[in-house]
Order: C-alpha cells, then sequence, then structure tokens
C-alpha cells in the first residue's frame, strides 16, 4: 500500500471492481493514501507512536501530490479526474466519505468546495452518473439478494454499494438534499421489483 497507492497503476495493473482498465484512477488513489492515514491512527492506539508519526507523513506527502495530480483546476467549474491527466474526464469522488467517517483529517476543505461546486452541474433526473464513460451511476447493491446472502456482502463489501450516498454524506447540506432527493425520485417514480438495484442509469433510471 505504502508504494502503489499515490499512483496505483503506474507500475501494478490495479485498479478497483468497477473501474477496471483505468490507470492511475483518482478515487482509487485517494482510498489508498486514506488507508495510510487510518493505519497511522490504529498505529497510535496500539502504541507504536514512530509507526504512526511515519505512516501520517507518508500520507500528508501523498495528499499533496494527489490534489495536484488528480485535479483539473484550470476548468469552469474546476473538478477531480477520473484519472490522472485526463482533464476532460470526471467521477464520483465517493471514498472522501472515509476521511470524514474515520475523522482523519487528510483531505483539504478546498476539495470537498472544489466537488460540491462541480456535482451541481453535472446532474441527471435520477443523480449524477458514476463517471464520464457512462450514464450509470450506482445506489445499492443488496436488494435482490437473500438475506444470508446480504448478511454476508453488507459485513465484507459495503464500501462498494451506496456510491451515490457517500457522496451526499459528505457534501454541503443543500447538495446532500439534491443528491438523496434523486435518489428518492428514482425510487418513486421508476418500475422495478426491488427498492435498490446496483446499477441504473442517472438520465433514464432503467
Amino acid at each position: 500500500m505504502l508504494a502503489r497507492s499515490c499512483k496505483p497503476c503506474f507500475l501494478y495493473n490495479i485498479c478497483s471492481n468497477a473501474d477496471c482498465g483505468i490507470r492511475n484512477q483518482t478515487n482509487l488513489a485517494l482510498k489508498g493514501i486514506l488507508g495510510i492515514g487510518a493505519m497511522s491512527q490504529i498505529a497510535n492506539l496500539t502504541g507504536h507512536a514512530d509507526t504512526a508519526m511515519n505512516y501520517s507523513k507518508i500520507a500528508h506527502d501523498y495528499m499533496s501530490q494527489w490534489t495536484t495530480l488528480g485535479f483539473n483546476l484550470d476548468a469552469n467549474p474546476p473538478h477531480a479526474e477520473l484519472s490522472y491527466n485526463s482533464p476532460d474526464s470526471w467521477g464520483l469522488l465517493y471514498n472522501l466519505f472515509a476521511d470524514k467517517e474515520l475523522n482523519l483529517g487528510l483531505v483539504p476543505q478546498k476539495v470537498y468546495d472544489i466537488q460540491d461546486a462541480f456535482y451541481e452541474t453535472v446532474f441527471d433526473k435520477y443523480g449524477v452518473p458514476l463517471d464520464t464513460r457512462h450514464s450509470y451511476t450506482k445506489s445499492k447493491l443488496v436488494a435482490h439478494l437473500t438475506l444470508r446472502s446480504r448478511i454476508a456482502i453488507l459485513t465484507t463489501l459495503t464500501h462498494t454499494d451506496d456510491w451515490e450516498l457517500f457522496v451526499a454524506a459528505v457534501s454541503s447540506p443543500n447538495l446532500k438534499q439534491r443528491f438523496i432527493s434523486t435518489v428518492a425520485n428514482w425510487l418513486g417514480t421508476t418500475p422495478t421489483n426491488f427498492a435498490f438495484t446496483d446499477l441504473y442509469d442517472a438520465a433514464t433510471g432503467k
């Protein structure tokens, strides 16, 4: 993790389960950096102060690089890129959720502000697309599974579902309400056999 987090696919063919084929994915790099920050907290709690300091230094150094490598600050409005050096691309930066949930404080507030302003410009009828490759978005993975399967997934893979709502959770109050309202609109107005699905088209709801 220490070697690969800032540039996850520079030397290695690493990608998340939904983003295979994307090298140096901005959101995946963020997950690794926050993971290092979390390890710093764990090291502190277990009495390994020197290790904690080292992890914290690495995480902050990577974060400084990430805010340069992963953003198109010349765009109007500025935004995170789907992958490094892809200025016309963008995607849901849902891994920001871990920074808030774990109280890491690694991500500068300007990143949240940039993303809040940008998301307002890319909403479709039923939410914000997952990224620039498709018009689909991701809401819920487990609704159509058996109870036993749901429990197994929720206890091991909760980071793979609810990405749209992960973004809502770390957004400004007004934007949060807009995210939740569009998901609720999809639930209430589209024909579906299940309360949630894994992926759906943010424009058509299908």
